[in-house]
């Protein structure tokens, strides 16, 4: 299992907060080991926490490899083709996973990219679909 480090600071009331110790990928852009606080697994503390830090490992698998669905639901949010170079030039700034139960779980990733440089790309998954994106700037 990928180790995670518990991180009391941000840990909330009903959620304890967890970040990887080791390199993750983040639809196709590998975080950088200096970076890895940026990841956040949020764990209710209701919850067995083993076994949901297994499940949030399973789920930043999916996410890695989540990039045609990431490049549908952007593209047809443009109503445009997203350019062949698209995840060559996007870059993950903060993954906020929550694990609300064995199945309510989710996802914000916040990420630059080639399209619109001067703005933040919010991504919202609901599992390992995207629900929404928004631009912020």
């Amino acid at each position: 299992m990928l180790p995670f480090v518990f991180d009391p600071e941000n840990s909330l009331p009903d959620y304890r907060c967890y970040h990887p110790t080791k390199p993750v990928t983040v639809l196709h852009y590998e975080m950088p080991a200096d970076e890895l606080d940026q990841i956040s697994i949020m764990v209710a503390v209701s919850l067995d926490q083993t076994e949901m830090l297994s499940r949030a490992e399973d789920y930043l698998w999916q996410l890695q490899n989540s990039g045609e669905e990431a490049a549908r639901f952007y593209g047809s949010l443009l109503k445009a083709p997203l350019p062949d170079d698209w995840f060559d030039t996007l870059e993950v700034y903060s993954a906020e996973i929550s694990l609300a139960s064995e199945t309510d779980y989710s996802a914000v990733i916040t990420c630059g990219d080639s399209i619109f440089p001067d703005h933040l790309l919010e991504m919202y998954w609901n599992q390992t679909r995207v629900t929404d994106v928004l631009l912020d700037g």
